[in-house]
């Protein structure tokens, strides 16, 4: 798609993107999902058999790689955790399995069997930290690892430093097969992510283990910069503040009193990093829970006052790479 066009569709998303935000303000009933936006956006992409470079739908044969044969399959229910890494320079500008040109700037994420595109939220289980990426390509197939990103990808979940991560993966239904018929029917979907993780930062999580206080949209849902499609970054990420170390015990939540959830992280030592960093915002607790047999450790700021106390530190943790906090009141 010629840049121009992509510049224009990429601000018919942006005035969609504001539209639902509003929707979701004042009707509920008719606010834009992900999904929704996704479909919007795409219409505006006229069908091209000119791109060479837009890819198409592929899920392909059964095939080996080192002696273990892969089955990819058209799904719409998936879930897995596991071990990611990311890929960049060395695949720069060369094309994927679907057909398309891979950036490293790109949202964009490498899968064994499931079908191109695909949409998945991943979510890093050392840092609390999740983006929403799409799958355009084929791997990893090495150290039992289950998701390449890409180096973009790396720097938003904030594990490019590292080179990999402990991750969970989810296959989002309703936007997978939005990008699939879009691109059965031969339109780019290319760049829709940036759309779905516009609105996933401008909604908070809702944890079915606590009582949720307050859904609006995130204070502060433009930390993070959207570009156009190009060779710059989808994100330019602000960097942590890193607080003075400070001692920190593990102790359960005080009754009462509202809390902002920050991250549920598997390890301790991370957990309590964390808290160390987030001091300067207020009292901050790391409370044991166990989830699914695992033992997680969530990094709550509070007790905090009250709820404009809690909305007011809501902008100081979306800027430190937590879009997806919520607040909580103790039982």
């Amino acid at each position: 798609m010629p840049y121009h066009n992509r510049k224009r569709v990429f601000m018919r998303l942006r005035s969609l993107s504001i539209i639902c935000a509003m929707s979701a303000l004042t009707l509920t009933t008719t606010a834009c999902t992900e999904a929704e936006l996704a479909s919007h956006v795409i219409k505006q992409v006229p069908a091209s058999s000119q791109s060479k470079t837009q890819g198409k739908f592929k899920v392909g044969s059964p095939y080996r790689i080192k002696g273990k044969k892969y089955y990819p399959a058209e799904m719409y229910e998936y879930v897995e955790t596991g071990e990611a890494s990311w890929y960049g320079p060395g695949f720069h500008n060369k094309q994927t399995a679907n057909g398309e040109v891979f950036n490293k700037y790109d949202m964009t994420a490498a899968h064994r069997t499931l079908q191109l595109p695909s949409i998945i939220r991943v979510t890093n289980l050392d840092n609390g930290r999740s983006a929403i990426l799409r799958v355009n390509d084929r791997g990893p197939f090495a150290h039992d690892r289950i998701l390449d990103v890409s180096e973009q990808a790396a720097t938003v979940l904030g594990f490019k430093n590292k080179g990999k991560t402990h991750i969970k993966l989810e296959l989002l239904p309703q936007e997978s097969r939005v990008v699939a018929d879009a691109a059965k029917q031969g339109r780019d979907t290319r760049g829709i992510e940036i759309a779905m993780n516009k609105r996933y930062q401008q909604s908070r999580g809702i944890n079915e283990e606590v009582q949720v206080v307050s859904n609006t949209p995130n204070h502060n849902n433009q930390q993070r910069v959207i570009s156009t499609y190009s060779d710059n970054p989808v994100y330019e990420t602000r960097p942590t503040v890193q607080s003075a170390p400070l001692p920190q015990n593990i102790a359960p939540v005080i009754d009462g009193g509202h809390y902002v959830q920050v991250a549920s992280l598997s390890s301790r030592a991370n957990a309590e990093k964390l808290s160390r960093e987030l001091s300067d915002l207020g009292p901050v607790t790391v409370q044991p829970a166990m989830k699914n047999g695992i033992e997680t450790y969530r990094v709550k700021i509070g007790p905090l006052a009250d709820i404009v106390q809690a909305e007011n530190v809501m902008p100081n943790i979306s800027q430190r790479g937590f879009p997806d906090a919520w607040i909580v009141r103790s039982q």
